[in-house]
């Protein structure tokens, strides 16, 4: 990340023997050393700064020990912690260092800062770190304003890292114009290019990925998707100092809602007409229906009608009995 960042009133001068001090002490102790293994130095940072901002019409910035002694006492910092950081070891950023240095004794002026890292020994570094590290909106930003007049740059390493520091400032009024001179012309410097920025359409099932895009940095791309760094660096185990363009990252998981299908493929559709029940009979107790135009007779009604045919029948029989023993008693 990079910044434009306005300060406040300079903090009081009196701390900048200590960071000068401290840098020097930095400077005994083995930078020579330190730096002798890399393939560029601070000043090759600053002449490819200062080529950019010719080739946009801008006047180039002017070296400033105090912002010299400021950036290599970040870039030792980030070194000594293996981390590529705004941050200073008190929380402090590029404009409290820039006012400790004793930049202006006081007087307000604005700030800003780059930093990169890559490892030791990269073919073409600078040419790396100007056209992909540096090469969004944001960091070409901060070498474009045409409200800094002065650059600092600070470079160290680790082990196994280079760790480079760009500071640039101005100062934020200036001196009243003398009688009878003319007045300046206004500032019509062309602004820093402008990125495009573009999320990645989230997949069927929610998963959102995004190719990282020339000169793109984590910090970018963390706020198009509105989430942290540290998220993106924890579900993609990365370096966070080390993506380049191309890398396809995991930016998170959406939820996608389930919608209800309006039929189960598991249940069968309500019939329209009600299914006549069957019984399952074993086959040696088959019933025969009965046929459609015979009436079924009652079985009960049969049975009273023959008691009485056969009642009657034996009256009759009685009578007829009867009537025949009279006869025969009469004769």
């Amino acid at each position: 990340m990079a910044g434009d960042m306005d300060t406040i009133q300079g903090i009081n001068s009196r701390f900048s023997p200590y960071l000068i001090l401290m840098v020097l002490i930095l400077t005994l102790s083995g930078f020579s050393r330190q730096t002798g293994s890399l393939n560029f130095s601070a000043y090759d940072v600053i002449n490819a700064a200062n080529s950019l901002r010719s080739a946009q019409g801008l006047p180039v910035l002017q070296i400033n020990g105090a912002l010299m002694a400021a950036a290599q006492a970040h870039s030792e910092y980030q070194a000594a912690t293996h981390r590529s950081s705004h941050a200073d070891a008190s929380g402090g950023i590029v404009t409290s260092r820039v006012a400790a240095s004793g930049y202006t004794a006081g007087a307000e002026f604005v700030a800003g800062e780059n930093v990169a890292s890559l490892t030791i020994g990269t073919e073409n570094s600078v040419s790396i770190i100007m056209n992909e590290i540096w090469a969004d909106a944001v960091h070409r930003g901060a070498m474009l304003n045409s409200k800094y007049t002065d650059i600092g740059v600070g470079v160290a390493i680790d082990d196994t890292m280079a760790y480079v520091t760009l500071n640039v400032a101005g100062l934020k009024s200036t001196p009243a114009p003398a009688a009878g001179s003319q007045t300046a012309e206004p500032d019509k410097s062309p602004l820093a290019p402008v990125l495009a920025r573009i999320t990645c359409t989230p997949l069927p099932d929610g998963t959102v990925y995004h190719v990282v895009g020339y000169g793109q940095t984590l910090g970018t791309i963390a706020t198009m998707y509105g989430v942290s760094i540290q998220e993106i660096v924890d579900r993609n185990n990365i370096d966070p100092d080390m993506i380049y363009a191309g890398q396809k990252l995991w930016i998170m998981q959406l939820i996608v809602p389930t919608e209800t299908p309006t039929s189960l493929p598991f249940l069968t559709a309500t019939p329209t007409e009600t299914p006549i029940p069957k019984m399952l009979l074993s086959p040696t107790n088959t019933i025969t229906p009965t046929p459609a135009n015979v009436t079924p007779i009652n079985t009960r009604e049969l049975g009273i009608g023959l008691i009485f045919f056969v009642m009657g029948g034996f009256l009759v029989y009685l009578i007829f009995l009867k009537s025949s023993l009279s006869k025969s008693v009469h004769s």
